[in-house]
């Protein structure tokens, strides 16, 4: 394994460690979101919202919280390499849920 794809694989797993012991709530706190992005299926003209992909580091690497599915997702980009690993707990989807009705109540 390459010393980059190591070194990403070493940050997810703590990340992940530290998403399952605090929560989402604290750990976006710790990890502000750069950007949050709604994953939508578009099926028989209606639109469903199934999760997000929340963006907490760019550059080298370039992570992402993913919700939706039974389990939270961390993934990781760097370089060529790409690692994704599952979290425990699905607080990360309740967070992001939230946030998302947050923003839908104040443009109304």
């Amino acid at each position: 394994m390459s010393e980059t794809k190591q070194h990403l694989l070493n940050t997810i797993l703590e990340l992940c460690e530290e998403l399952d012991e605090l929560g989402a709530e604290t750990f976006f706190r710790n990890h502000e979101p750069l950007d949050v992005v709604s994953r939508i299926s578009h099926s028989g003209g209606r639109q469903d919202y199934i999760g997000a992909e929340i963006v907490i580091a760019t550059g080298g690497p370039h992570i992402e919280v993913v919700t939706g599915g039974t389990n939270d997702r961390i993934v990781g980009y760097w370089g060529g390499d790409q690692i994704e690993r599952s979290a425990e707990s699905d607080t990360a989807w309740e967070w992001a849920v939230e946030l998302f009705a947050e923003a839908v109540r104040a443009e109304h």
